[in-house]
C-alpha cells in the first residue's frame, strides 16, 4: 500500500499574518507586532482541515547589521506564542535571509527552501500558497500549487497582471474569513473513481452544491490532473485542481467550474469525460485535463478477485478503508426521464432515478458514471456505486468539523421511511424493510439493502433504515429520499464555527 500524499498550506508572514510596517517593511520589535484582522480566527479554521501549516517568508538580510537576529526573534516568538494559545501550531517554518539582489535559489518565488515538499510526498496540486505579493503567487505556480492573493481585488488583479501570475491565482481577497471559507468549501468537493475487474465507477460530489447533474463551484479553475488506472485496485490518487483562469471577475464566463475541487481519485482518468457539459455550474472536463498532480497514493488492493467476487456483502473493511443542478425533479421526484441520463448514468434506470433523489433532496451536487458487468447481473454495479458514493461522502466530510453529524427522515404516499444517520466514524448498519416484488423497474429489490450496507461501510457511518408501506416503488423511493434528507441534515455546517461535533473532541 502506498502512503497517502499530504497537503500543505504555505502561508506568508509579513503583510499576510501580521501587518507589515509601511516605513521600513520590517517587524523588528514588539511595538511593531500586529496581527492582520481575522488572521487568527481563520488559522483556527484552517488548522481543522487536512493540511500541514507551513510559514514561508522572505526576511531581507536577517542576521546582518541591518536586521539583527535578536530583533527578529523577539516578535517572532511572541507571534508564535499568541498563535499557540489559540491552538494554531505551524508544522514547519521556512525563512529565507537573503536580499532580492542576491538571486538566491531559496528566496521566494524560487523553490530552493521547499525541497521537503517537492520530493513526491505532497500533493502540491491540492495545496495552497497564501500571500500578499505577486512573488507568493509565482511561488504557487513554481510549486504547482494554487495561489491565493491577500489583497484588495482591483489592486491585486493589477499586481498579478503586471507579474504575469494570473494563471496561478484562484482567489484574490483581503478578507481572511473569505479565504478560510474558500479553502474549507473546496475540501467538500471530491472526485472518486474505482475500477475493478467488473466495474468502473466515478462519483463527483459537492456537499455544498445543489441537486444532481453538475458539481458546481463559485469560480472556474483550469482543472485537475489524472491518475493511472490499475484494474482491480483502489488507488487514492489525490489530484488537486489546476490553476484558475486568473483573478478576473469574468472567469465565470469560461464555464470551467471546478474551483477548489479536491479531486481525490481512485484510479482517475479525467480524459474519459471529454466533451462533458460547459454551462456555468457544471463540469468542464476538457479543462480538467490541463491540471497537474499525478500522485498515486493509497493503493489499497481491491480484494475482489477470483472467487471472492460473489461474497455475501462485499464490505470487508480492508477493501473500503481508503479512501448543481438545475433541479429538474419536482418534490415528488417524478421529473421526466432526462434526469436519469444527464449527470447520473449507471446503466440501471431505476438506480439513476434513486440517485437523482439523493442529489435533489440531499441538497448536494452529484454526478455518477458507472460501467459494469450488467450482462451478468446488477450486483457488482450497484455494490460498487454504493462503495464509491460512500467513499466520496467520507472524503468530502474531511475532519467533519462543523457538521451537523446526525440526520433523519420522511413519509411518502402510503409509505413511511425512517433513516437515522450518524457520521461519528463507527460503522453500524440496521435494516428493517421488506419488499414483495422481485424487482422495481430494472433493479432487484434484494439489492436495496445491500446498496445501503455497502454505502454505510464505505462512508464509515452508523446507518439505520426502516420502511413500511404497500407499494414497493414508493417504499424504495421513500428510503432513498429519507436517506437524502438525513444526509442533508448531517453534512450541513453550522456557520463559521469549526468545532468537532463530539463531546470527545474527536471523531
Amino acid at each position: 500500500m502506498k502512503k497517502a500524499l499530504k497537503k500543505a498550506l504555505f502561508i506568508d508572514r509579513d503583510g499576510t499574518l501580521i501587518v507589515e510596517p509601511p516605513v521600513d517593511m520590517q517587524v523588528d520589535s514588539l511595538a511593531k507586532l500586529e496581527f492582520v484582522p481575522g488572521a487568527i480566527s481563520a488559522l483556527k479554521v484552517l488548522r481543522g482541515l487536512d493540511f500541514e501549516l507551513v510559514m514561508a517568508t522572505n526576511q531581507d538580510g536577517l542576521g546582518t547589521d541591518s536586521f539583527p537576529e535578536e530583533d527578529f526573534r523577539i516578535p517572532q516568538e511572541k507571534m508564535l506564542r499568541t498563535l499557540a494559545g489559540e491552538g494554531v501550531l505551524f508544522d514547519d517554518m521556512l525563512i529565507d535571509r537573503t536580499f532580492e539582489s542576491d538571486g538566491a535559489p531559496t528566496r521566494k518565488p524560487r523553490t530552493g527552501m521547499f525541497g521537503r515538499y517537492t520530493g513526491g510526498g505532497y500533493d502540491l496540486a491540492a495545496s495552497y500558497v497564501v500571500g500578499d505579493r505577486a512573488t507568493d503567487i509565482l511561488l504557487a505556480r513554481n510549486l504547482g500549487a494554487r495561489g491565493i492573493l491577500f489583497a484588495q481585488e482591483t489592486a491585486g488583479r493589477r499586481m498579478l497582471r503586471e507579474a504575469g501570475a494570473e494563471e496561478a491565482c484562484v482567489l484574490i481577497s483581503d478578507s481572511w474569513s473569505e479565504i478560510a471559507e474558500y479553502i474549507r468549501r473546496g475540501e467538500r468537493r471530491v472526485v472518486v473513481t474505482r475500477e475493478t475487474r467488473e466495474t468502473r465507477i466515478t462519483v463527483r460530489l459537492d456537499l455544498d452544491g445543489k441537486g444532481f447533474g453538475g458539481v458546481s463551484a463559485d469560480r472556474p479553475a483550469a482543472g485537475t490532473g489524472s491518475g493511472s488506472v490499475e484494474s482491480g485496485t483502489d488507488t487514492g490518487n489525490r489530484v488537486g485542481t489546476g490553476a484558475d483562469n486568473g483573478p478576473d471577475d469574468n472567469r465565470a464566463d469560461t464555464g470551467n467550474t471546478t474551483k477548489g475541487i479536491r479531486s481525490h481519485t481512485d484510479d482517475m482518468t479525467s480524459s474519459d469525460r471529454a466533451g462533458a457539459k460547459n454551462p456555468a455550474g457544471e463540469w468542464n472536463d476538457a479543462g480538467r485535463n490541463s491540471g497537474d498532480g499525478n500522485g498515486d497514493s493509497d493503493n489499497n488492493s481491491d480484494g475482489r478477485n477470483g472467487d471472492n467476487r460473489n461474497r455475501d456483502d462485499g464490505n470487508d473493511n480492508s477493501r473500503i478503508n481508503d479512501s448543481s443542478s438545475d433541479e429538474r425533479n419536482d418534490d415528488n421526484g417524478n421529473g421526466d426521464n432526462r434526469n436519469c441520463g444527464d449527470g447520473i448514468s449507471t446503466g440501471l434506470r431505476f438506480l439513476d432515478h434513486m440517485l437523482a433523489q439523493i442529489a435533489h433532496h440531499g441538497g448536494v451536487a452529484l454526478e455518477v458514471e458507472a460501467r459494469g458487468d450488467l450482462d451478468i447481473d446488477e450486483h457488482h454495479t450497484m455494490e460498487d456505486v454504493a462503495i464509491v458514493l460512500g467513499k466520496a461522502i467520507d472524503r468530502a466530510l474531511g475532519s467533519k468539523a462543523g457538521i451537523g453529524r446526525y440526520g433523519f427522515a420522511l413519509p411518502m404516499d402510503d409509505c413511511r421511511a425512517l433513516v437515522l444517520l450518524d457520521f461519528g466514524g463507527r460503522i453500524d448498519f440496521e435494516w428493517d424493510a421488506e419488499f414483495r416484488r422481485e424487482r422495481v423497474g430494472d433493479v432487484p429489490t434484494e439489492m436495496f439493502r445491500h446498496f445501503f450496507h455497502s454505502l454505510c461501510c464505505a462512508a464509515r457511518c452508523n446507518l439505520q433504515i426502516a420502511a413500511k408501506g404497500d407499494n414497493d416503488h414508493h417504499k424504495a423511493e421513500a428510503i432513498f429520499k429519507a436517506f437524502a434528507r438525513a444526509l442533508r441534515m448531517a453534512v450541513a455546517r453550522s456557520g463559521f464555527g469549526y468545532d468537532i461535533p463530539s463531546s470527545k473532541g474527536v471523531l
